[in-house]
């Protein structure tokens, strides 16, 4: 489930929604385009992968990037998973 995790100003007449994320016991993504330095671009973040501002240019809603976010994490746990078992004890 994603939540709003927004940083809201007291001084902002109008509160609009710029941040979400979702997250597990293991997993953080969270997707914005409220980034001072890329807006009004999409990015996106998960640490636990290395993913750190990772711009989603070709997204335009909240829906869409969330869902980009989650085939990036995605397909990111597939080539670990892929390359875990490539690994030998040798």
């Amino acid at each position: 489930m994603w939540i709003d995790t927004t940083s809201y100003s007291r001084d902002d007449k109008v509160q609009k929604q710029t941040t979400w994320t979702t997250q597990n016991e293991n997993l953080s993504i969270t997707v914005t385009c409220g980034h001072i330095l890329y807006r009004p671009d999409w990015v996106m973040h998960c640490h636990a992968l290395g993913i750190d501002t990772l711009r989603l240019l070709e997204c335009r809603s909240p829906g869409e990037a969330r869902a980009k976010a989650i085939r990036i994490v995605r397909a990111k746990l597939s080539r670990l998973a892929e390359e875990a078992t490539q690994l030998t004890s040798e």
